[in-house]
């Protein structure tokens, strides 16, 4: 018999980002952490960024493997940080 853990199935996602949903169209600033071959010879970057809520109450972050295509270099001009 297996049983699951008790807190299997509990949603642990805050209610102000559950509430407004995750805004995902948007292209927003994250730092490249690692690169990865795929076998068929593309590349995957690991990414950790932070997805705002639709309703800009929250965030989520976030850590993914995208596909290069996806990643572009941070434009200096536009950057926050110096």
């Amino acid at each position: 018999m297996v049983t699951r853990p008790a807190h299997f199935g509990v949603n642990k996602v805050r209610l102000g980002i559950r509430r407004g949903g995750l805004r995902l169209a948007d292209t927003t600033p994250g730092l490249l952490r690692a690169w990865a071959r795929v076998a068929d010879g593309t590349w995957l970057g690991l990414v950790a960024f932070t997805v705002p809520t639709g309703n800009g109450q929250g965030r989520l972050p976030v850590e993914q493997w995208c596909p290069q295509h996806a990643l572009s270099p941070q434009n200096p001009s536009t950057s926050s940080r110096h």
